[in-house]
């Protein structure tokens, strides 16, 4: 799937994307957690299929679809272990760097670089909203609504050092845990 070869198509709107890397990608993790946690569901966002089951994977394949088939390398894989809407383990793996950050209840956070050193998040310190790194992203409704994160972005953007769209919510994210960016809204 490199080079943006990737076949695409809409999902709920003309820039709310899949791809086929999104729906292999979700057939091959599905696969491999049924064969090393039998009996233990996975919730895929493709499949939407959500199991019967208290105790699930709940799957997104390729967090930032739309950038993946641009070829840019900021998307993820993101999984978590659920039990019912307790998340006991979650985990997002960085594509385009080859490194992991993940969670574990009651354990902390951390990031996995690509050698296999591991680093605990710590948040930032600032305390200045006009020092601010902030990160947002965009609805895929933002054509049809006035609803669209618009005047967020627009009072923001005065207001702190800069503000930024990187298109994958869950990097985002580990963005703000790393201490990175300082905080991170979306409009849903």
């Amino acid at each position: 799937y490199a080079n943006g070869q990737a076949t695409v198509r809409q999902k709920s709107s003309a820039i709310d994307l899949v791809t086929a890397a999104d729906v292999a990608a979700e057939n091959f993790v599905r696969e491999a957690l049924e064969r090393l946690y039998p009996g233990v569901a996975l919730w895929g966002e493709e499949s939407n299929q959500p199991p019967a089951q208290e105790e699930f994977w709940l799957l997104d394949p390729i967090d930032g679809t739309t950038n993946f088939a641009h070829n840019v390398g900021y998307c993820a894989v993101n999984i978590a272990l659920q039990q019912g809407v307790r998340t006991l383990l979650a985990v997002t793996y960085h594509i385009g760097e080859d490194c992991a950050f993940y969670a574990v209840h009651g354990g902390g956070a951390y990031q996995r670089l690509a050698y296999g050193s591991e680093r605990r998040l710590q948040t930032s310190a600032r305390d200045s909203l006009q020092q601010a790194l902030l990160i947002t992203g965009f609805p895929y409704h933002r054509a049809e609504s006035i609803d669209n994160n618009g005047a967020e972005f627009a009072y923001f953007m005065p207001r702190t050092a800069c503000v930024r769209n990187f298109g994958s919510a869950a990097l985002d994210l580990a963005q703000v845990a790393m201490g990175a960016a300082d905080g991170y809204w979306e409009a849903w």
